[in-house]
């Protein structure tokens, strides 16, 4: 009897330490539960810093302020006799979009006009607009039309995903380690003409790269114009996209306006 109790008292905590090994190198096998990984998985997600979207009231329009015109050629300069529109970057978004506000001088008129735009510059269309129509008395517009409009201003951006970006105004040819980017435009003259002395003109604008591979990024044809002509760009801070400003002269009140646009150009694609 004292043996037979002997025996269980060395068997029975010899079993207990078996199982107790085979059940922690189980835990040790078992894989990390999907539904585990997914928490995680968003736990780090929700780490990443998010920039938030613009606001009109943190724009500081004075750095804010580009001259178009700046880097058109001598050539061109000389036969510009109004130009009186500029342009003020709000931001971009991660996906190719540009939020800026055109405020121009109607000659004749003494008032300005500010418009507020987001432009989607991989199609180049307009996705947002709203026009002052012309606040009377140029000094204080721009201020009174920030002030009317902020609210509107402010969900277009949101919407659009702009975040408050550098105005970085430069002259063309781009350069970024490996690549180089020059912008021209052609122009060709179709002959005719709009009330017997109005030109129209076809004209495209085009984009070269290092190789000598170049891509279209606007073209138009029987346009209404006197001339165009490349002006300079803005980079993308958050893609590898170009914003290019675009001159095109156009005859006003008082003769020949410039009137400037945005097209779009992917650093990498469409060569």
């Amino acid at each position: 009897m004292k043996k037979s109790v002997l025996l269980l008292l060395i068997f029975i905590p010899a079993l207990i330490l078996t199982f107790s090994c085979k059940e922690k190198k189980s835990e040790q096998e078992t894989p990390p539960q999907p539904e585990l990984a997914k928490q995680t998985e968003k736990t780090e997600i929700q780490k990443t810093p998010r920039l938030a979207a613009a606001r009109i009231g943190e724009v500081n329009f004075d750095e804010a302020k580009i001259n178009p015109s700046e880097f058109i050629s001598d050539k061109f300069k000389n036969d510009i006799i109004h130009d009186f529109s500029k342009l003020h970057l709000i931001g971009f978004s991660a996906d190719g979009k540009i939020a800026f506000i055109e405020s121009r001088q109607l000659e004749g008129v003494g008032a300005e006009q500010v418009i507020f735009f987001v432009q989607d510059l991989v199609s180049d269309d307009i996705l947002e607009k709203i026009d002052g129509q012309g606040e009377e008395g140029a000094e204080g517009a721009f201020m009174h039309f920030l002030k009317k409009n902020g609210s509107a201003i402010d969900s277009a951006l949101e919407k659009h995903g702009i975040k408050k970006s550098p105005c970085k105004y430069e002259k063309f040819p781009y350069n970024d380690k490996d690549r180089e980017i020059t912008v021209s435009v052609s122009v060709s003259d179709t002959g005719k003409l709009q009330y017997d002395f109005l030109r129209i003109i076809d004209y495209s604008c085009i984009a070269s790269n290092e190789a000598g591979k170049k891509k279209v990024l606007r073209a138009k044809k029987d346009a209404v114009l006197e001339n165009a002509f490349v002006c300079g760009f803005i980079k993308n801070p958050f893609e590898n996209r170009l914003a290019v400003v675009i001159a095109e002269e156009k005859y006003g009140f008082e003769g020949f306006d410039i009137l400037y646009s945005f097209s779009g150009c992917d650093i990498y694609k469409g060569f």
